[in-house]
């Protein structure tokens, strides 16, 4: 995993999913930014995740990123570039998002640990993630068979509590899928707004049990 380059003084304050995503508090993002940068990782950006006894919660429709890859581009170039961009966007979202109200309004478990009196940007965490020039390079020079996709609607708001978890093996087979349920089921309009959330809640690999 590429966080390993990064210092252990960083990698001891981070929490670790078990599906191996690392999370800083926001205090220690610029700092866990510019060392990836050091390290010469390129910063691909990330989301906001609550945490801890409040229960978990990702409003993936909050992420901040970094532009992609120029095909001119040097990849010290990409990675000094990454590092600016995505804390630029961390910045902006940060400064621009009442994080305690998007988890009250999406997600009746903080609502409630708010009204017990919990200080729910105290659970609040930010998943970063990296790329290094090996995986990079390795990725864009062969075909590769890409890995299933997923969406859990149990990491997503829903007033239903539904349980249902779709994956298929490409990102437009998967949106259909999810538009489809989201409509159907849940009774949202199919839209570009719509599409734009679903494809911010893609997931590779398989749904947890």
């Amino acid at each position: 995993m590429e966080e390993k380059a990064l210092p252990q003084e960083l990698l001891s304050r981070a929490s670790v999913s078990p599906g191996g995503e690392h999370a800083w508090k926001m205090e220690d993002i610029p700092k866990v930014i510019e060392a990836a940068k050091a390290a010469g990782l390129a910063n691909l950006g990330g989301q906001p995740q609550f945490q801890g006894p409040i229960g978990t919660a990702e409003p993936y429709w909050l992420n901040f990123e970094p532009t992609e890859i120029n095909n001119n581009e040097s990849w010290q170039q990409y990675v000094n570039r990454a590092a600016s961009e995505t804390l630029e966007s961390f910045s902006r979202l940060f400064k621009e998002t009442d994080f305690e109200y998007e988890g009250c309004q999406n997600w009746k478990h903080i609502k409630e640990a708010k009204e017990k009196g919990m200080n729910i940007n105290e659970h609040l965490w930010f998943v970063l993630y990296f790329d290094d020039n090996s995986t990079h390079h390795r990725d864009r020079s062969k075909e590769v068979i890409m890995a299933r996709k997923y969406i859990d609607c149990r990491e997503l708001p829903s007033e239903m509590n539904c349980t249902v978890a779709i994956s298929a093996d490409s990102e437009e087979e998967l949106l259909e899928a999810a538009v489809q349920h989201a409509v159907t089921v849940h009774g949202h309009e199919d839209s570009p707004e719509l599409r734009s959330q679903l494809r911010g809640g893609f997931k590779e690999g398989s749904p947890p049990l």
